[in-house]
């Protein structure tokens, strides 16, 4: 009997050490559902720890629901995918560090979104201040429910390769994902360079990133992640 018992806080103690010591939410549209398995491969690289990425991003997904195309949601308080994402992180959470509690939270958001919106903008259905607000009020319901400081990681949206005026809009994205983390001492662009994947021929089509251009947003994502000690 007292074997069994050795045995059993053996493999408890052994499970409870193989848990990953970091857990990050990947949330926003098309282009971020490819960046999960590139992120994880990243980090244990850098790093030599494991981390788990809670997928929470939805193709085709816009923030304002002026913005939502063919019902494929939205992250506005009229849609259902944020609180989609909620439930998904927190059933993560439960199985990886049961009894779900408050003290173990993910370590950081990280947001790849804002074509729709910027074609949107582009064409006059949506207005820059709508889209500001709307990106602050998502970051303050996820800091709402997961601390005041957790840090919010943005990759800045790119450019459309066919569409002038989506191309404009998505310029006027940047610039206000830029003002929001400029204003706010937990919000980050991790990475600023999809603005230059049609120059380097990195689009698969005229708005999603190909293979080179997801290596290169995980590694250097990655590299910020820890140099700026977010963990």
């Amino acid at each position: 009997m007292k074997k069994i018992w050795i045995i059993f806080f053996f493999l408890l103690f052994s499970a409870s050490c193989s848990k990953p010591k970091v857990m990050i939410a990947l949330a926003g549209q098309s282009n971020a559902v490819p960046l999960k398995d590139t992120l994880a491969y990243n980090y244990t690289k850098l790093t030599g720890n494991e981390v788990y990425i809670i997928q929470c991003a939805k193709a085709g997904s816009a923030l304002n629901a002026k913005a939502e195309t063919n019902s494929w949601g939205n992250w506005s308080s009229t849609g259902s995918l944020l609180n989609e994402c909620f439930d998904e992180i927190d059933k993560r959470l439960s199985i990886i560090y049961p009894p779900y509690n408050k003290e173990k939270n993910i370590a950081a958001i990280i947001w790849s979104q804002g074509e729709n919106d910027g074609e949107a903008i582009g064409k006059g259905s949506l207005t820059a201040a709508e889209y500001k607000g709307d990106l602050k009020s998502l970051i303050s319901k996820f800091r709402k429910r997961y601390g005041s400081a957790l840090p919010f990681i943005i990759i800045e949206t790119g450019r459309h390769a066919t569409c002038k005026e989506c191309d404009e809009g998505y310029a006027v994205v940047r610039k206000i994902q830029e003002e929001v983390a400029e204003e706010d001492e937990h919000t980050y662009i991790g990475y600023n360079e999809t603005k230059d994947f049609i120059d380097r021929k990195w689009l698969r089509d005229p708005v999603h990133y190909n293979k080179e251009a997801l290596n290169d947003i995980g590694e250097k994502l990655v590299k910020f992640i820890v140099e700026n000690g977010i963990d």
